[in-house]
């Protein structure tokens, strides 16, 4: 562990108070949900961002929705959850088979996830975000629960204390567990009004399985969240595969412009 956290670090000054760059998450559980989206819907929500969404086969995207659970870290203990699609930069070719991407470190990744959502539990979380990544944070009540491979999670509205999205189910019965390592988290996000890619060194395993009975339902809330998920059509959707981390460590830096 020592090794991996042997990093020089900054400081930096947020509005909610110092927070030392990269940040260190020494304790966290994951819950990753990938889902096989319309392009077309995912495409329109990207509109402007300076990228398109990777495709997955015929007119699909892949847009995920990940949970997370950071139970120890050098900004406190804290819940998240992002929705995102992953992406490649308008110029230039299409990746031709982005699946891969999974299978390698996060810095040969061509393809990274772009944020539209990234609701978290506390105000310094918000506070790092918004400043650092300009990423699209907003500080609502995050429950978490998983045991083994049932989870139930939730974000729910602070100002009218209803549901924005409610997921609960168990993963698919064909997965590997304990075999593979955990993905490092790779995203994009428009910063100083540049594409910022952001790679976030992950350490640990993870239990990879096909689809799964979960149900993901948009809540009364009329947040911009619950809206993306009715118009990219996850409600009627089952994950095409899902990753479940339990004890995973990361590092998360101040990401790098690519253009």
């Amino acid at each position: 562990m020592k090794s991996f956290f042997n990093r020089e670090r900054e400081v930096y000054q947020s509005r909610e108070g110092p927070i030392e760059l990269p940040i260190f998450y020494y304790d966290l559980s994951s819950v990753i949900l990938a889902y096989e989206a319309d392009a077309g819907a995912a495409e329109t929500l990207l509109k402007g961002s300076g990228l398109r969404p990777a495709l997955y086969g015929k007119k699909k995207a892949m847009v995920m929705l990940a949970f997370f659970e950071y139970r120890d870290s050098s900004i406190g203990p804290y819940n998240e959850v992002a929705l995102a699609t992953m992406s490649h930069p308008e110029k230039g070719s299409r990746p031709f088979f982005p699946i891969l991407d999974f299978l390698k470190k996060g810095k040969n990744w061509r393809t990274a996830a772009y944020i539209h959502h990234l609701p978290v539990s506390t105000e310094i979380a918000n506070a790092g975000g918004r400043e650092i990544w300009s990423l699209p944070k907003f500080v609502a009540p995050i429950p978490f629960e998983l045991k083994k491979s049932h989870f139930e999670g939730a974000v729910i509205d602070a100002s009218s204390q209803q549901d924005i999205l409610r997921v609960q189910g168990r993963a698919g019965r064909l997965g590997i567990k304990g075999v593979f390592r955990a993905i490092d988290m790779v995203f994009y996000s428009i910063h100083e009004g540049r594409i910022l890619k952001t790679v976030v060194e992950t350490r640990g395993s993870s239990f990879y399985s096909l689809g799964g009975d979960f149900r993901l339902t948009a809540g009364d809330s009329r947040h911009k969240m619950a809206e993306h998920i009715r118009e990219l059509g996850l409600e009627r959707l089952k994950p095409a595969f899902t990753i479940i981390s339990e004890n995973l460590r990361s590092i998360l830096p101040r990401g790098a412009f690519i253009d």
